[in-house]
């Protein structure tokens, strides 16, 4: 006979859970706690082995309306409104590859996005093959601005699907749309910009191009979260281009690894036109995949900053209008739109820099614009506390003297009006333009600052470094717009023309020396005299641009030019190299071009 145990009314709970056991395990869960597999899910399965209840349940986060578009969708109706332990609501979205499915998670108890291959790509390799890598990449790039992938499935018909955080909030493109001037909440959108660039400075860093930037790809929550969506058309670039000059990656980040690591050729078709063209690079408009990298999305920040400051995209007009600006970096009205704009004139050139038509000219990745908008950012805020503290002595100093200034104030008034009568035009005309000057000396000033540091820390490094000469030149490029307005103190104007000449005869020095070692290479794996002219003839190019013509220079202009130069000891080598060109293709191919001797 079996023992039964009694109620114990001292433990009414336990004797509860020995109850629930024993059920459980003679007729098994309950139905609703299985999947339409027939498996239970794991947290039925749990509770059945331990015999407890795990079922929590938060207050719901949303706002009533969730992003759902259309309750009824085949995705949801051909799964029978569930997919393994994923209860499936509705469509958020759908793309020309795939479909975005609100789904709950009944284990964890929250709620997904599940993006699923649409069912008439199933059958093409080069569909799926697209839709798995950005469920890699997207999984792989774990950084706050980017949503989380949860996991990577199969369903019916073998359309791959992975689930992610399901966002909740609005996009950059609709609270830009809702703005009733360009003007209007600027600080915050410039808010909005510092985590787009910092996020894309991250995917950069692991290698990541984005291709698709635009303001309907950024989501910002309810919160103040900011994250970058739609990886779909992102690429990974080769472990050779994405490692050296990334700015701010460590020695233990590494590039993000898809189906197609490591392959040759195994890009989209060559030529294709990828992304959105109102705010697309040249480079990428015209299909130019090869030359695809890092300045390509910087293009598109650009754009994105360029929408905030002035309302408008950099291209807009007819699709072929669009991609016929876009194809030829057509960017004159964008430029007249930012120069009439009445945003900080730092922010309009930080712009047009980054949407500079060719991609040498532009910041060579996102990590650097996202140290210039922080430092903008940051000089703001301390201008608004010395503003503040400014304010509030001048409103103590003003309470003191109140009193005895009430009587001399009115006439003081009176005087004042009398003579804004007379010439308050004249007056306030040249107050605008002082103000203006002094303000346009100040950013002049600043960008001195920041180039003179750039180039010290470029001199500092060795030669084939490029990095830090390409930040050097960046600020270079920042300070000779600002030298272009024409409106800043004559001073300030040539010691900014002064410096901008020292950094370009140092860069060019710079190259002559990266230079010789690309000579030096040629002349040990070309042996025809056609290539020992054309290495000479660069070479004679090179020095001519670094500020020397060494056909027509005497030998103490050579000598007192390689003494004054930051790297004495390589210049004399590298013009000894170039003397002994010129030896060798007298005495190897009887071409007698000059006569120079060491």
């Amino acid at each position: 006979m079996i023992a039964m145990n009694n109620y114990d009314d001292a433990n009414p709970d336990e004797t509860n859970t020995r109850l629930d056991a024993g059920l459980r395990a003679a007729f098994g869960p309950a139905s609703s706690e299985l999947s339409p597999e027939g498996h239970d899910s794991i947290v039925a399965t749990i509770d059945h082995a331990l015999g407890i209840q795990s079922r929590v349940s938060l207050r719901d986060d949303s706002d009533g309306r969730g992003p759902l578009l259309s309750p009824h969708t085949p995705e949801v109706d051909d799964s029978e409104g569930r997919i393994g332990r994923y209860q499936l609501s509705g469509e958020i979205a759908r793309g020309g590859v795939g479909v975005v499915i609100r789904g709950r998670d009944v284990d964890l108890g929250r709620d997904v996005a599940i993006k699923m291959l649409r069912g008439q790509h199933a059958s093409n390799g080069a569909m799926v093959r697209r839709f798995m890598e950005e469920a890699q990449i997207t999984g792989q790039l774990q950084h706050p601005g980017i949503l989380p992938v949860y996991e990577l499935g199969l369903r019916a018909g073998n359309r791959p699907y992975f689930t992610m955080k399901l966002v909740r909030g609005r996009t950059l493109a609709e609270l830009l749309r809702d703005r009733r001037s360009s003007a209007e909440d600027r600080r915050r959108f410039l808010n909005i910009f510092e985590h787009i660039c910092q996020t894309m400075a991250y995917a950069h860093s692991r290698g990541v191009v984005h291709r698709d930037l635009k303001p309907s790809n950024i989501m910002v929550g309810a919160f103040g979260e900011v994250q970058v969506l739609d990886w779909g058309l992102a690429k990974v670039l080769t472990r050779d281009s994405a490692s050296a000059e990334l700015a701010g990656a460590t020695a233990h980040e590494t590039v993000v690894e898809t189906l197609r690591s490591g392959e040759d050729g195994a890009e989209s078709v060559a030529g294709s036109v990828m992304g959105t063209p109102a705010y697309m690079s040249p480079e990428q408009a015209r299909g130019e995949i090869e030359r695809v990298d890092e300045r390509t999305d910087v293009f598109a920040l650009g754009a994105i900053l360029c929408e905030i400051l002035t309302g408008h995209p950099p291209f807009s007009g007819t699709k072929s209008e669009i991609m016929r600006k876009a194809s030829a970096g057509d960017l004159a009205e964008t430029i007249e739109r930012l120069r009439a704009t009445d945003a900080d004139i730092v922010l309009t050139l930080m712009s047009q820099r980054c949407m500079a038509t060719e991609p040498d000219e532009r910041p060579r990745n996102a990590g650097i614009l996202a140290e210039e908008v922080s430092g903008f950012i940051a000089r703001l805020e301390e201008s608004a506390q010395e503003a503040k503290v400014a304010a509030a002595a001048a409103e103590a100093k003003a309470r003191e003297e109140r009193r005895a200034r009430r009587l001399t104030l009115a006439l003081a008034t009176s005087v004042l009006f009398a003579m804004l009568l007379i010439g308050g035009g004249f007056f306030w005309r040249a107050d605008v333009e002082r103000q203006r000057s002094i303000d346009a000396t100040h950013l002049i000033n600043a960008a001195i600052e920041r180039t003179a540091i750039q180039l010290g820390s470029a001199r500092a490094t060795r030669i084939g470094t490029p990095a830090p000469w390409e930040a050097a030149l960046a600020a270079g490029a920042e300070l000779s717009l600002l030298i272009q307005q024409g409106s800043a103190d004559a001073d300030a104007i040539r010691q900014g023309e002064s410096l901008l000449a020292d950094l370009r005869s140092a860069d060019a020095e710079r190259r002559l020396l990266e230079l010789t070692e690309d000579i030096v290479i040629r002349g040990a794996t070309h042996s025809d005299g056609e290539s020992w002219k054309a290495m000479d003839d660069a070479y004679i190019a090179a020095f001519r641009d670094a500020g020397i013509d060494v056909l027509n220079a005497t030998d103490d202009e050579i000598a007192a030019w390689i003494r004054a130069s930051d790297h004495p000891d390589q210049l004399a080598n590298a013009f000894e190299l170039w003397v002994w060109t010129g030896e060798d293709l007298k005495q190897r191919f009887g071409v007698e071009r000059y006569q120079r001797s060491l």
